[in-house]
Protein backbone atom coordinates (compact mmCIF):
# COMPACT_ATOMS: atom_id res chain seq x y z
CA UNK A 1 0.00 0.00 0.00
CA UNK A 2 1.85 3.00 -1.47
CA UNK A 3 0.45 7.03 -1.91
CA UNK A 4 0.38 6.61 -5.47
CA UNK A 5 -1.56 3.33 -5.22
CA UNK A 6 -4.23 4.72 -2.57
CA UNK A 7 -4.56 8.11 -4.83
CA UNK A 8 -4.96 5.92 -7.77
CA UNK A 9 -7.80 4.10 -6.13
CA UNK A 10 -9.77 7.10 -5.80
CA UNK A 11 -9.39 7.95 -9.02
CA UNK A 12 -10.11 4.63 -11.06
CA UNK A 13 -12.57 3.53 -8.25
CA UNK A 14 -15.48 5.70 -9.44
CA UNK A 15 -15.25 4.68 -13.05
CA UNK A 16 -16.70 1.33 -11.64
CA UNK A 17 -20.17 2.79 -11.47
CA UNK A 18 -19.61 3.74 -15.22
CA UNK A 19 -19.34 -0.14 -16.29
CA UNK A 20 -22.03 -1.06 -14.04
CA UNK A 21 -24.20 1.29 -15.30
CA UNK A 22 -23.77 0.56 -18.74
CA UNK A 23 -24.43 -2.66 -18.10
CA UNK A 24 -27.65 -1.86 -16.91
CA UNK A 25 -28.48 0.39 -19.62
CA UNK A 26 -26.16 0.34 -22.15
CA UNK A 27 -24.71 4.32 -23.60
CA UNK A 28 -27.30 6.92 -22.59
CA UNK A 29 -27.21 10.10 -20.79
CA UNK A 30 -27.32 8.42 -17.20
CA UNK A 31 -23.42 7.61 -17.90
CA UNK A 32 -22.29 10.81 -17.26
CA UNK A 33 -24.70 11.59 -14.71
CA UNK A 34 -24.15 8.25 -12.83
CA UNK A 35 -20.06 8.99 -12.81
CA UNK A 36 -20.42 12.39 -11.77
CA UNK A 37 -22.42 11.47 -8.87
CA UNK A 38 -19.25 8.63 -7.79
CA UNK A 39 -16.86 11.70 -7.32
CA UNK A 40 -19.35 14.16 -6.32
CA UNK A 41 -20.19 11.61 -3.05
CA UNK A 42 -17.34 9.00 -3.44
CA UNK A 43 -14.46 11.59 -2.58
CA UNK A 44 -16.21 13.75 0.54
CA UNK A 45 -17.43 10.49 1.90
CA UNK A 46 -14.63 8.28 0.38
CA UNK A 47 -11.58 9.81 1.96
CA UNK A 48 -12.28 9.72 5.68
CA UNK A 49 -13.93 6.16 5.47
CA UNK A 50 -10.77 5.14 3.55
CA UNK A 51 -8.89 6.85 7.08
CA UNK A 52 -11.42 5.32 9.28
CA UNK A 53 -10.36 2.21 8.28
CA UNK A 54 -7.23 2.13 7.66
CA UNK A 55 -6.98 3.51 11.77
CA UNK A 56 -9.08 0.61 12.33
CA UNK A 57 -6.72 -1.68 10.30
CA UNK A 58 -9.79 -3.14 8.72
CA UNK A 59 -8.37 -2.93 5.11
CA UNK A 60 -9.29 -6.64 3.89
CA UNK A 61 -11.47 -6.80 1.22
CA UNK A 62 -14.55 -8.03 2.53
CA UNK A 63 -14.66 -5.01 5.08
CA UNK A 64 -13.83 -2.55 2.11
CA UNK A 65 -16.44 -3.43 0.36
CA UNK A 66 -19.37 -3.68 3.24
CA UNK A 67 -18.05 -0.34 4.09
CA UNK A 68 -18.38 0.66 0.60
CA UNK A 69 -22.21 -1.04 0.64
CA UNK A 70 -22.86 1.39 4.04
CA UNK A 71 -21.82 4.60 1.60
CA UNK A 72 -23.82 4.06 -1.63
CA UNK A 73 -26.91 3.70 0.66
CA UNK A 74 -26.07 6.90 2.13
CA UNK A 75 -25.11 8.26 -1.03
CA UNK A 76 -28.84 6.35 -2.39
CA UNK A 77 -30.69 8.89 0.22
CA UNK A 78 -28.57 11.95 -0.57
CA UNK A 79 -28.53 11.85 -3.94
CA UNK A 80 -32.20 10.53 -4.18
CA UNK A 81 -34.42 11.39 -1.60
CA UNK A 82 -37.50 11.40 -3.51
CA UNK A 83 -37.23 8.07 -4.79
CA UNK A 84 -35.82 6.13 -1.58
CA UNK A 85 -39.20 6.21 0.16
CA UNK A 86 -41.24 3.35 1.57
CA UNK A 87 -43.95 4.31 -0.95
CA UNK A 88 -41.89 3.21 -3.94
CA UNK A 89 -42.76 0.29 -5.01
CA UNK A 90 -39.46 -0.56 -6.40
CA UNK A 91 -37.39 0.50 -3.51
CA UNK A 92 -35.82 -2.88 -3.08
CA UNK A 93 -34.39 -2.72 -6.88
CA UNK A 94 -33.46 0.62 -6.87
CA UNK A 95 -31.48 0.28 -3.41
CA UNK A 96 -29.92 -3.16 -5.05
CA UNK A 97 -28.61 -0.89 -7.96
CA UNK A 98 -26.91 0.97 -5.04
CA UNK A 99 -25.34 -1.82 -3.59
CA UNK A 100 -24.16 -3.06 -6.82
CA UNK A 101 -22.92 0.19 -8.03
CA UNK A 102 -20.81 1.08 -4.35
CA UNK A 103 -19.48 -2.83 -4.28
CA UNK A 104 -18.18 -2.08 -7.39
CA UNK A 105 -16.40 0.78 -6.53
CA UNK A 106 -15.59 -0.40 -3.44
CA UNK A 107 -13.65 -4.14 -5.36
CA UNK A 108 -11.20 -1.82 -7.87
CA UNK A 109 -10.71 0.98 -5.02
CA UNK A 110 -9.47 -2.06 -3.23
CA UNK A 111 -7.69 -4.24 -6.07
CA UNK A 112 -5.83 -0.79 -6.83
CA UNK A 113 -4.46 0.63 -3.83
CA UNK A 114 -4.69 -2.50 -1.37
CA UNK A 115 -4.39 -4.98 -2.87
CA UNK A 116 -1.29 -7.20 -2.52
CA UNK A 117 -1.89 -9.76 -5.71
CA UNK A 118 0.22 -7.50 -8.46
CA UNK A 119 3.31 -6.21 -8.96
Amino acid sequence: MTATRIILGFLLAPLATVVVQFLREGMGPSLGLVLMYAYIFGLPLGIPAFIALWKLKWLQLWQVILFSVVLGLIVAVLAAPTHITLANPYLVKELGFYVLHSTAVGFLFWLVALCRCHV
